[in-house]
């Protein structure tokens, strides 16, 4: 009998999702926008539950506020973001650049960037000097510096291709040149987002003014914060992946546990090997590489280092935790430790950009972004 009322009796219903990985009704997706900051809340809410759908991230709380959050810390919610003095900066960049491009063989360059800028495309219009030093805004700068090359590449095509092959033997490419690296409300990474567009067949040439518009923004936002797995346990991870790059606080700890069975500190900052300007592993070893080295041949069955360095570029995916480095470095700290091996922890990277005043950390960053999040997550409760 217990077991006919057992079987007649309705299921136990689901375990409710925690609150950030429930879906948000559109009418509501608003409010996770604060109404003191975001004066036009509703465009905003359309544009950015536009771009999650067509980027097949989920419209939950979770998501609406880790961007929401960035957003926030990245830009203040504007789509061109002033940069308080970027004018007087310039001066400080046009001589780090020019002492890039003095090594371009052939090519004297004691002043000649200089020059070069201070000259003008038509007898009445500004020099791109003045236009650079006028700058209020990222965009001004970012604008500026294409004209400057487009404008050379037509009048002097021949002499520029000469130069430009001649600075890629040093590693150099005049549109890497350019001082915005970063743009937009979320402060996205313009060669990331020129890498995605590039997989998904859009024309590079609209990259950057599209990171100029909230939509746009948005949608390379929201790839390069959300559109990838990881096993944390805290967005506070994917916000310093976000600044420091893919998996960096789970790499981190994975370099915090080789520091501790070599018995010597490492860099803490997410990059397990070292890599050329073309995002491919290099040669040279990195200090990670060598101190995993350390460990792993050292075994009765020593790993080979081709087999290590092939392992360790992996570093970028979810599919280095799969590999027999992740799984033996992590077993042998426990070994030693009898602690289990963190799965993540926040990088140690220090951040450089003309557009930062003061030193800044990525922890810094991951946390600032945290303490958005939380409060968006508590506007999205209410």
């Amino acid at each position: 009998m217990l077991m006919l009322l057992l079987a007649c009796s309705d299921p136990a219903p689901p375990p409710a999702l925690p609150f950030e990985q429930r879906p948000v009704a559109s009418e509501r997706v608003y409010l996770a926008f604060p109404s003191d900051r975001v004066k036009d809340r509703k465009p905003w809410a359309t544009d950015i539950e536009a771009v999650l759908k067509l980027d097949e991230l989920p419209v939950t709380h979770g998501n609406l506020c880790s961007v929401v959050a960035t957003i926030e810390q990245e830009s203040g919610y504007q789509t061109d973001p002033a940069v308080p003095g970027i004018g007087n900066m310039i001066d400080t960049w046009i001589e780090e650049k020019q002492a890039s491009m003095s090594k371009i063989p052939g090519w004297a360059m004691a002043t000649g960037f200089k020059v070069v800028l201070d000259s003008r495309p038509s007898p009445t219009a500004a020099s791109y000097s003045e236009r650079l030093h006028a700058a209020k805004t990222e965009k001004d700068v970012d604008v500026t510096f294409r004209d400057f090359i487009a404008h050379y590449r037509s009048k002097l095509p021949e002499p520029l291709r000469t130069m430009e092959s001649a600075a890629q033997i040093v590693g150099l490419d005049l549109d890497d040149l350019n001082p915005i690296t970063t743009s937009g409300c979320m402060q996205v990474k313009v060669d990331l987002a020129e890498k995605h567009a590039r997989k998904h067949g859009t024309d590079l040439a609209m990259v950057r003014d599209s990171l100029y518009t909230r939509q746009g923004c948005m949608h390379y936002g929201a790839q390069r914060l959300l559109g990838w797995k990881a096993g944390y346990d805290s967005p506070t991870y994917r916000f310093a992946d976000y600044n420091a790059g893919y998996f960096a606080s789970r790499n981190a700890a994975f370099q915090e546990q080789v520091a501790s069975l070599v018995g010597r500190s490492l860099a803490l900052d997410g990059d397990l090997l070292r890599y050329n300007k073309q995002g491919n592993p290099a040669s040279e070893a990195s200090q990670t590489l060598t101190a995993v080295l350390e460990v792993l041949q050292k075994l009765p069955e020593p790993m080979t280092e081709a087999r290590i360095r092939r392992e360790l570029a992996k570093e970028k995916e979810r599919s280095l935790e799969q590999t027999e480095v992740w799984t033996t470095i992590r077993r042998l700290y426990k070994e030693k430790t009898g602690k289990e091996p963190a799965y993540a922890r926040l990088p140690e990277v220090e951040l450089d950009s003309i557009k930062l005043s003061g030193k800044k950390t990525t922890a810094w960053f991951a946390q600032s972004v945290k303490k958005r999040y939380d409060a968006c997550i508590t506007r999205m409760r209410g």
